[in-house]
């Protein structure tokens, strides 16, 4: 039986969101903004917990990956690194069926980041 190590301490020159892909989106954009797709992502991400909190509820590590893959893409986007380095460990754990280890990553360490961020995205939207 494979032993997973749950990442608690993400390392701490990784920064919750990196300003440098929040610079090239709104260069992207040209001029249309981010505020809309901050917004988005905003909604988005509570719909994002509760697909992986129902995929651990049913126990489907299938369904779990999926979970964890859209989340990860999505936060890609917007330069959530934390978040990034976590859904990836939580694909691993989903790959492996490692349940009871993705629970606790949910429970803990995911919950807290997907707060941290939806603080530091609505402090950036409202510059």
């Amino acid at each position: 039986m494979k032993k997973f190590v749950i990442m608690d301490n993400l390392p701490e020159n990784l920064s919750i969101l990196d300003v440098n892909s929040l610079n090239n989106l709104r260069t992207e954009m040209r001029g249309r903004g981010i505020n809309w797709l901050i917004d988005l992502y905003l909604r988005e991400l509570p719909n994002y917990l509760a697909e992986l909190q129902r995929a651990l509820q049913t126990a489907n590590s299938n369904t779990l990956f999926e979970a964890a893959h859209k989340l990860k893409g999505s936060s890609t986007h917007l330069g959530a690194k934390r978040l990034v380095a976590l859904c990836l460990q939580l694909e691993t754990l989903a790959r492996a069926n490692a349940l009871a280890e993705a629970e606790l990553l949910i429970l803990g360490s995911l919950q807290i980041e997907s707060q941290q961020l939806r603080t530091a995205l609505e402090k950036i939207r409202n510059v």
